[in-house]
């Protein structure tokens, strides 16, 4: 995960990132996470919103509040290309299934 994380971020801002949260991104260790498995057969918005759906169900079940570089690695797993991504995150902000909470923090309503 760090090193997908690191990936991403060099991606983004082009230096390593420090990992530390302020206080409210907490593992809980109640929630067993699983991978996605990719599904190939996914051809439109309303597809990737269920499995855009599932992701943030599962991102709140294991963080109380969780940052965006945690939804876009989760939304490779399940395949959802970056440009759709950012199409379901604007309108689940839109439709107020997500909500920002912070500096780039997150929790789903």
């Amino acid at each position: 995960m760090k090193k997908r994380q690191g990936e991403l971020a060099l991606k983004e801002s082009g230096k390593i990132p420090e990992f530390r949260a302020t206080g409210d991104f907490k593992s809980s260790s109640k929630v067993e996470f699983r991978l996605a498995h990719k599904n190939e057969k996914l051809d439109n918005i309303e597809d990737y919103f269920a499995d855009f759906k599932r992701i943030l169900s599962q991102l709140s079940r294991m963080y109380k509040k969780f940052p965006y570089y945690i939804i876009e690695i989760m939304a490779d797993d399940y395949n959802i290309p970056n440009s759709e991504l950012k199409i379901l995150f604007h309108k689940s902000l839109r439709e107020g299934i997500l909500n920002q909470t912070g500096d780039n923090l997150y929790k789903k309503s």
